[in-house]
């Protein structure tokens, strides 16, 4: 079915009569700031990822985690090309660069192309030719009980009979141990028990990455692969003192133990040619695969020591991806700049869950969800055209429309099939108001995926939450309009703002299915706006302040409650300060950072959940004294940072009457990181 609604039309006819007027115009170039990769020595950068994170005034993206390779890239180019690789990220492709190899950065303030898929600040790195170079780092964190996290990264870049090969290992381990307090009292605010508890977890992480470039066929071919494996174990205890304050001796006990291991991987192929003066190609095939396995036992002892009842989970996830992409770019006459594509792609995901309580012997009494063992399958086909003009030196259009089909089968436990067909059209005017100010204007309608693992039943037995399938789900949309206002100046002060609204539509919550099952569903429709602030400043002696944030909020008609409140999963503001003074002669900088991920509120059937992250504080310092080296010592949470999570409860939903409320405190840190980098 074709979901396009009269607003959403409006939006495609104005993309295409840009296209159409640009026959007329000369194509404007992108307004580009160029940063010679000097403009970074003061920061002692290892990898292009450490220069990308200091390009003022610019907030990186690392983009999301979605099917197809269109919809998931960040906002940095390499080459003027995205990175063909998804598993890893634009992080890992970054972190693969040394950064001896990067001969300038072009920050991009007006990018019309398929690869910066709409957003409104764009970088690329200008690579230099092939290097024969190679960095490591290797490094250590001490936690605030002296337990040891090791970790180890190398990155090795050789010219190989024509063709530049680069190759990054990482591995490590980290332990997080953390002590806190969970209180629960009841609706009237009578203290139902209290717990103390604690919690250690360990996770190790091995990962091999590598990358080849060359000549082929008269263009250039790059070759990507990937494997990564990992553990994740978590052990927990609760002391649980009932209706009274931990003292003494306690009355129950609660254990759980939780355990986490996956595999997965990536092989991708990119080839692009200049076909004319004015025309390049560019194809792509990408395939990867996911297979975790996940494990909780959660069991009580009430009174300590002897069994009262207990829950054990097994869910495993298996998925693979095969994408297939082609894009000619180029000009049409002297007036058009013009991009054509399009995609295949096809998922498959083969979720299972085994789920039960346990008996005093340790045997499984099955608990039987909806949709616990399902196979989901995806084709997708899109195909878009893009087109960029200019009205005048300083200002530019650009216009976009994509159509997007796919088709949905839901076998196994439940069964389910659904085509779905939606036009994504997007308008942008960018305006050169002087050498160091530029505004643009942005319109835009997306469609945003389903989340696989909404077709399939999950249970998280350390939250008592479980939650069936639901292979009836429909992808949610947003049309999103925004402002952007950049200055800068190349050796001074910069700052980037953005003012968005966004009117969303099928938005994904849970609740009761007809059933009597509680499931994700598409819930409603809503609104959000907010604004995004990054700025970077140069001050006397050596000094330099950067930072950015973002505050965002919303609206949406609880179909539950019939009140209005903010959409799940929201945070209504974050933010990143960073005060660092270079001192040159002494080859050394140091530094504080401030950051702050904001509070999370989510909305289940029978519950609310407010998460608190708190404030982080660090303080590093770093120097070059070594040559070769750069050795930087890091502490973090010095100022002892809290975490808050409060869960409220209701009965028989958020609708009914207040029924009790559980509160968690826990603090973190101060831990101490030492990392040296150097190159071989």
């Amino acid at each position: 079915m074709v979901k396009l609604k009269l607003r959403d039309t409006a939006i495609a006819l104005l993309a295409l009569g840009s296209a159409q007027e640009a026959f007329a115009q000369s194509v404007a170039a992108p307004e580009t700031v160029k940063y010679p990769r000097a403009f970074f020595d003061a920061f002692s950068p290892t990898t292009a990822f450490d220069i990308v994170r200091r390009v003022p005034g610019f907030t990186l993206d690392l983009g999301q985690d979605r099917r197809g390779f269109g919809s998931s890239g960040g906002n940095v180019l390499i080459d003027g090309k995205r990175p063909a690789s998804k598993s890893g990220g634009l992080e890992e492709a970054l972190a693969r660069i040394p950064a001896s190899t990067v001969e300038r950065v072009e920050l991009i303030l007006s990018e019309a192309s398929s690869e910066a898929q709409g957003q409104s600040v764009v970088v690329n790195l200008v690579l230099k030719p092939a290097l024969k170079t190679s960095v490591w780092q290797v490094g250590a964190s001490l936690d605030r009980e002296g337990a040891l996290s090791p970790s180890l990264e190398a990155t090795v870049s050789r010219p190989l009979a024509g063709w530049l090969t680069s190759t990054r290992l990482v591995l490590g381990a980290g332990r997080d141990p953390n002590d806190g307090t969970r209180t629960v009292r009841d609706g009237s605010g009578g203290l139902i028990r209290s717990e103390v508890e604690r919690r250690d977890s360990l996770q190790k992480w091995l990962n091999i990455s590598s990358e080849a470039r060359g000549a082929l066929a008269g263009g250039e071919l790059t070759v990507n692969s990937r494997l990564e494996g990992y553990t994740y174990e978590m052990n927990a205890g609760r002391d649980r003192f009932l209706a009274r304050r931990p003292d003494g001796a306690p009355d129950q006990a609660r254990f759980i133990d939780f355990n986490d291991k996956g595999v997965n991987g990536e092989f991708g192929l990119d080839w692009s040619r200049q076909m004319t003066p004015r025309w390049t190609l560019r194809a792509l095939t990408l395939a990867t695969w996911d297979d975790t396995e996940t494990r909780t036992v959660s069991r009580l002892e009430a009174p300590v020591g002897a069994f009262s009842s207990g829950q054990r989970a097994r869910s495993t996830s298996e998925t693979i991806e095969w994408i297939g992409r082609s894009v000619a770019s180029g000009q049409l006459g002297s007036g058009l700049k013009v991009e054509i594509g399009g995609e295949l792609v096809f998922n498959r995901l083969d979720a299972g869950l085994d789920f039960a309580d346990l008996t005093s012997q340790g045997q499984g009494v099955p608990i039987n969800l909806p949709s616990a063992n399902v196979r989901v399958e995806e084709r997708r086909a899109e195909a878009f055209v893009s087109a960029g003009m200019g009205l005048g030196p300083r200002v530019s259009v650009e216009g976009l429309l994509s159509f997007e089909t796919s088709r949905i089968n839901v076998s196994g436990e439940a069964s389910a099939a659904e085509t779905l067909s939606d036009f994504k059209p997007a308008v942008s005017l960018s305006w050169r108001a002087s050498d160091d100010f530029t505004v643009r204007l942005d319109l835009r309608r997306e469609v945003g995926q389903l989340d696989f693992d909404g077709f399939a039943a999950s249970a998280e037995i350390a939250a008592d939450r479980t939650a069936a399938g639901n292979p009836q789900l429909r992808p949610d949309s947003v049309i999103r309009s925004s402002i952007n206002l950049d200055y800068r100046k190349p050796e001074g002060p910069s700052t980037s703002f953005e003012a968005f609204h966004e009117w969303r539509s099928d938005i994904l919550e849970q609740l009761v299915l007809p059933s009597g099952a509680v499931a994700t569903v598409n819930a409603g429709d809503a609104r959000v706006w907010g604004v995004r602030v990054s700025a970077a400043s140069p001050l006397p002696g050596g000094f330099r302040l950067e930072g950015g944030g973002e505050w965002r909020d919303s609206q949406f008609r609880d179909p539950l409650t019939g009140g209005t409140r903010v959409v799940n999963t929201f945070t209504p503001l974050t933010y990143r300060v960073e005060l660092r003074q270079d001192v040159p002669a002494w080859k050394l900088s140091w530094g504080l950072v401030a950051n702050s991920e904001g509070t999370e509120r989510e909305f289940f059937v029978g519950e609310t959940s407010e998460f608190n992250w708190g404030v982080r504080h660090n303080l590093y310092i770093e120097t070059t004294r070594w040559p070769g080296l750069k050795v930087r010592l890091t502490l973090s949470d010095f100022t002892q940072r809290r975490f808050q999570s409060e869960r409220r409860f209701f009965e028989p939903n958020r609708a009914g009457r207040d029924s009790g409320r559980e509160i968690r405190n826990w603090d973190r840190g101060p831990d101490i990181s030492l990392r040296i980098n150097g190159q071989f």
